[in-house]
């Protein structure tokens, strides 16, 4: 049923709860309508108890049809020139990814807008000059500065110039064009358009270290300049199995260590996964002061609570569970448990969604080592016991989901596979610094190809593989080709989906 019908089954029963009286049937009606994705039976309700139509509320019937006459409150706007010396605004375009710093890598050709805008009187001709502890102690090398709008020639060392351009004078006052009618906006905007020039400069940067770029902006003997605070760091590691699509931003999020989480693939049902994974998901938001649990099948909430001092008991997890191609999860703010969010375009009778554990902690400033610690027990146990395919522990800026930082490099969004268990009989869940596998994985492990600062425990049938923390994520490498077709990738998983599409469907 569409929410559309359950929004129409649900308001029949309050109407009914209605007529009889039952405040409290009401407002539990009401209650689980406000947790829904899509509220419509909250609408159907608040419309009912305060005599609209419903009909009207979900656009069912046709209100009548009242015309209005606005008078306009604000005057139009009238353009009004600056006088004077010329004048500019720079404005330099940046990601601010390092604080408020402007953050590029090492070694790399950079692209860089910039915008020269008029605020001043007229004026004639227009040179950019850039300058600064960027191009003055060699952190950078300017190759190119370009503009469709500027017949740009070089004037000297980094310095451009247009001798003919006029230069318009600025506005005395600003269009606002949000609140302007959308032709008397058009020509604001049009007017606007005219008095600034776009500038895409091209550079390279040759060493790491926080500096700056000055651009002067000159026109008949006035000078005006605005700067650029630039942060150039290290190349992250680019893996060799990294999708062509990603870029060194997300690369070098993988770097931080602001998040630490553990991803658990594990066997089974999720009744069975559920009784493995319980106690750990009660002690770990215990230990983190997690009151929240929210419950989602088949993308609807279905139970939603949170509680201040304590949390909110696990005891009715098992009675919202679906059946084995239906999605479920059991979420805090530091655990999620269940299959992923959504399940693949089409399932064959032979699939059923894979069930995880995923247990996260965040702080900008530790090193998590009691987290990592506690984590390294779990997945230990998960391996050792049978109860899980893999687990990946991984350090990373961002909050994690459904899938690794490693998948979301490697296969370029196409997650499908991995949301069916099939996939996880024979792949990991990526490279990091700890990686556990079960018997199954590891009998296709060839021992020797491992390099030797990979470090092997033997967790019943299964192995635990580390990396020392002090040492750099590229000498990861080894290990990645001595894993091979274990490892997740967008060349492997096109291999397995082909070979998977030739077998016979039982």
């Amino acid at each position: 049923m569409g929410p559309r019908g359950r929004a129409q089954a649900g308001e029949e029963a309050r109407r009914a709860a209605a007529r009889e009286g039952h405040a409290n049937e009401l407002a539990r009606a009401f209650a689980d309508g406000l947790i829904q994705i899509f509220p419509e039976t909250a609408l159907a309700v608040a419309a009912e108890r305060f005599g609209l139509s419903v009909e009207h509320m979900f656009g069912e019937r046709a209100l009548r049809g009242t015309t209005i006459a606005l008078r306009r409150k604000q005057a139009a706007w009238t353009p009004r020139d600056q006088t004077g010396d010329p004048a500019f605004h720079v404005d330099w375009g940046s990601n601010r990814s390092w604080g408020s710093r402007h953050l590029v890598f090492e070694g790399e050709v950079c692209k860089q807008f910039l915008e020269v805008r008029s605020v001043g009187g007229p004026g004639r001709g227009l040179t950019i000059r850039l300058s600064g502890s960027g191009i003055a102690e060699g952190f950078v090398e300017l190759l190119s500065c370009k503009s469709d709008r500027l017949e740009l020639v070089p004037e000297g060392p980094h310095a451009w110039g247009d001798a003919k351009i006029a230069i318009p004078p600025g506005f005395v006052e600003e269009p606002d064009t949000f609140s302007m009618g959308r032709r008397e906006a058009e020509r604001a905007r049009v007017l606007a358009d005219k008095r600034m020039w776009p500038l895409h400069l091209e550079y390279r940067t040759l060493k790491e270290g926080e500096c700056e770029l000055v651009a002067e902006i000159a026109s008949d003997g006035s000078h005006t300049s605005g700067s650029l605070e630039l942060v150039v760091i290290w190349k992250p590691w680019r893996p060799s199995l990294t999708h062509s699509s990603i870029g060194n931003y997300a690369l070098f999020a993988m770097h931080h260590r602001e998040h630490v989480s553990a991803h658990i693939t594990l066997r089974g049902s999720l009744a069975w996964a559920w009784a493995w994974a319980s106690r750990h998901v009660e002690a770990w938001r215990t230990a983190h002061g997690d009151g929240s649990l929210r419950i989602e099948r088949d993308h609807e909430v279905v139970f939603h609570e949170r509680e201040e001092a304590g949390a909110p008991p696990l005891d009715r997890v098992t009675e919202f569970m679906p059946g084995p191609k239906s999605p479920f999860q059991v979420a805090g703010s530091t655990y999620l448990f269940g299959t992923f969010g959504y399940p693949p375009r089409s399932m064959d009778a032979r699939d059923q969604l894979v069930v995880q554990l995923v247990l996260a902690a965040y702080d900008r400033t530790a090193d998590h080592v009691a987290d990592i610690a506690r984590l390294e027990a779990i997945c230990d146990e998960a391996i050792r016991s049978g109860a899980a395919y893999s687990a990946l522990l991984e350090l990373h800026q961002y909050r994690p989901d459904d899938t690794t930082r490693w998948e979301s490099i490697t296969l370029g969004g196409n997650d499908e596979p991995l949301k069916i268990a099939a996939w996880h009989e024979t792949h990991i869940r990526g490279i990091d610094r700890r990686i556990w596998m079960s018997t199954s994985h590891a009998a296709r492990l060839d021992r020797a190809r491992l390099p030797d600062h990979i470090t092997m425990t033997e967790l019943g049938g299964g192995l635990r593989l580390q990396m020392p923390d002090e040492r750099r994520r590229g000498e990861l490498e080894p290990l990645i080709a001595a894993l091979g077709a274990l490892v997740p990738s967008a060349p492997e998983l096109d291999r397995w989906a082909a070979e998977r599409a030739s077998e016979p469907q039982s």
